[in-house]
């Protein structure tokens, strides 16, 4: 049986922080937030695909896509992925792209 989603993906969001008027250091978004969710790692193989454009307009090198359910949270641009297959690590880096879709989510490593 072919499965939608045969890999696991590990995500953990880092904290970023600024000074408020105050001068003290807050949390403005994200907590360290950790979450696990099935996937399907697509590894790019060939040149085809090769690069997508980042939000600030700078071409960026891709070497996987993977797919989420659309159920997913929100990931942000430099969240900390990790791939899994059960068994062994596939991938770990930073997503470069995320976007969500009318029947999933998509994440761009």
């Amino acid at each position: 049986m072919v499965k939608q989603y045969p890999h696991s993906v590990f995500v953990t969001i880092p904290a970023t922080a600024q000074q408020n008027s105050d001068g003290n250091w807050v949390h403005v978004s994200g907590s360290g937030l950790d979450f696990e969710s099935p996937c399907r790692l697509e590894p790019r193989l060939g040149s085809n695909n090769a690069y997508i454009v980042g939000a600030d307009g700078v071409k960026v090198e891709i070497n996987a896509v993977v797919y989420l359910p659309k159920s997913c949270p929100t990931i942000p641009v430099g969240a900390l992925m990790r791939i899994s297959d059960g068994i062994s690590n596939l991938i770990t880096t930073n997503v470069k792209q995320f976007s969500k879709g009318q029947l999933n989510a998509r994440a761009w490593l």
